[in-house]
């Protein structure tokens, strides 16, 4: 009998388990059930947290650790990567959403100086390309705290220099980038994020996003304004329109400031992830793929993990089985023809807190569950 070779490309299950933690699970699950079954762990990510973990397994880096401050100003310490002259950083990992408790979420007060910082920090060590990972912000300030700790000034109407803040986005009257720390034109920037939301409007990064990082609906409207008023402003002064850039909106407006003040380029996270993990190519010598992700929805065929696997895997006519803490697709929702099934923790946990605590054993008993199902497509 030819032996079944399964490669286990999940990403993150979101405040459960890790991409890597997922893999662990899903093998264990099919090792139980038969160890004759060849597997292979390729963890994933779309550009947000864990993405770091994820690369460097397949890269030669060095890992650099930084001082810088979190979101609210807290003195943390972080680490980025640097290849050659090739920095790569995470921006979940200094300001990220998942650092702060609570009662400290709320993007009027938050800031992306912390990410400043270390950018500062790798073109110091030399750094020309600074790759930026976007996912998972606690900000909504345009990147005007990560402009504002590489030298650039935000003023108000009365010339004061504003604090780098969301709440003040509708503040700023003038961008001053005559004390920017470094050369811009021997510095290239890329921002890697899984969302295509412009920088405002209703599906703008305040609209979209400010809520789930503890904005109130009038403070959302009001962080809206203020991602006018400063696209407004980078328009005047220095002729980019940044309000409709495709993903702009990404890390609470930071793509969009980037791109307007550094010339960034805008990318697909779980592209670039693909391309240095090399997935695409290793997916040829296994016949079944197994992905997942903590909550399977629309937006997981836009940019992030689960939609990416079945897109590849119909290009190499690979059967994929996914597994997911939580299934909101609408039943008429038609998916991919490679799609074996779709299982997740909610159909069988009885409470979202319990799914989430015992998710690993839930993994290892679902895969188990699906082997007939993957032997029979084999068939």
């Amino acid at each position: 009998m030819k032996i079944m070779r399964v490669l286990i490309a999940p990403d993150k299950f979101k405040d459960s388990l890790s991409a890597e933690e997922v893999c662990d699970a899903i093998n264990t699950g099919i090792k139980k059930l038969d160890p004759s079954i060849k597997t292979d762990l390729h963890p994933l990510a779309d550009g947000g947290e864990g993405s770091l973990r994820v690369i460097e397994k397949h890269l030669v880096y060095n890992r650099i650790s930084g001082e810088t401050k979190d979101s609210i100003g807290r003195n943390v310490t972080a680490d980025y990567l640097l290849r050659g002259d090739i920095a790569y950083l995470e921006l979940a990992q200094v300001n990220g959403l998942e650092s702060l408790n609570e009662s400290e979420r709320n993007p009027l007060f938050t800031s992306s100086f912390g990410t400043g910082k270390l950018i500062l920090d790798a073109i110091k060590r030399g750094a020309k390309t600074i790759n930026l990972f976007l996912g998972g912000s606690s900000t909504n300030d345009a990147a005007i705290g990560l402009m504002n700790a590489l030298g650039v000034k935000f003023i108000d109407a009365k010339g004061h220099s504003l604090e780098p803040i969301g709440k003040n986005l509708t503040l700023v009257s003038k961008i001053d980038m005559s004390d920017l720390r470094f050369n811009p034109d021997l510095i290239s920037f890329n921002v890697f994020s899984d969302v295509e939301n412009p920088l405002y409007g209703k599906n703008g990064a305040a609209y979209a996003f400010a809520g789930q990082k503890g904005a109130s609906r009038e403070e959302i409207v009001s962080l809206n304004n203020g991602l006018f008023n400063f696209s407004k402003i980078v328009n005047d002064s220095f002729g980019i329109d940044i309000s409709k850039v495709k993903g702009g909106g990404a890390a609470g407006g930071i793509a969009a400031g980037m791109f307007g003040l550094l010339n960034a380029t805008i990318k697909s996270g779980i592209d670039e992830i693909i391309r240095i993990t090399g997935l695409d190519q290793k997916m040829k010598d296994f016949d079944i793929i197994i992905t997942g992700e903590g909550r399977l929805d629309f937006s997981s065929f836009s940019g992030k993990v689960v939609g990416k696997v079945i897109e590849l895997a119909e290009m190499n006519n690979k059967k994929v089985l996914v597994l997911v803490g939580e299934n909101l697709l609408d039943k008429s929702y038609v998916l991919s023809s490679n799609v074996i099934n779709v299982d997740s923790i909610m159909s069988y946990s009885t409470t979202k807190k319990e799914a989430i605590s015992n998710a690993s054993d839930y993994l290892e008993e679902m895969v188990s569950k699906n082997i007939s199902k993957i032997r029979m497509s084999l068939n």
